[in-house]
């Protein structure tokens, strides 16, 4: 009995004290002067996002991380471009690839580069030079399984935000 006490004690200190899970967090953002590009990583080619003439909105996601758990890390991210002149604009399935609208995700998993999404829709309204609100609602393949995504946030200058 005594043994077992100890062991609950020391299980508290050790594990109730510490704080080993670290919480999800999502960004908005967008870039002017910049343009996605895919690398040269044959079969699988990734996004990359460059200097460019057009605006770059990407949408990232990390989930909490658990310390106590090995290879638990999990992003993902999507991302596309539009001219720099629009002050508003939808795009529809076929239409996405013309704004190279890509799924990312990077995890200990298997990951088949980057997918491209040409199932869905995707628009957005600028409010004024550092904000636009965007509504993503796509579906796309990954690993043989259908997954949708629905966004609708305010999408953020990433230069004009920086402190």
């Amino acid at each position: 009995m005594k043994n077992t006490f100890l062991v609950l004690i020391f299980s508290f200190f050790f594990f109730g004290c510490t704080n080993n899970i670290n919480d999800s967090y999502k960004l908005y953002s967008f870039s002017e002067n910049s343009k996605i590009t895919l690398d040269d990583n044959e079969p699988n080619p990734f996004t990359k996002i460059e200097s460019g003439e057009n605006l770059v909105f990407k949408y990232y996601f990390q989930k909490e991380d658990n310390e106590n758990i090995s290879d638990d890390e999990y992003s993902e991210s999507i991302i596309f471009e539009i001219d720099a002149d629009l002050d508003h604009f939808s795009y529809t399935d076929e239409e996405l690839s013309s704004i190279n609208a890509y799924f990312n995700k990077s995890c200990f998993c298997p990951i088949d580069g980057s997918i491209s999404i040409v199932k869905g829709t995707i628009q957005g309204t600028k409010i004024d030079n550092l904000t636009w609100e965007i509504k993503i609602n796509i579906t796309f393949t990954d690993s043989n399984k259908k997954i949708t995504k629905v966004i609708n946030a305010s999408f953020l200058n990433t230069i004009r935000h920086r402190i």
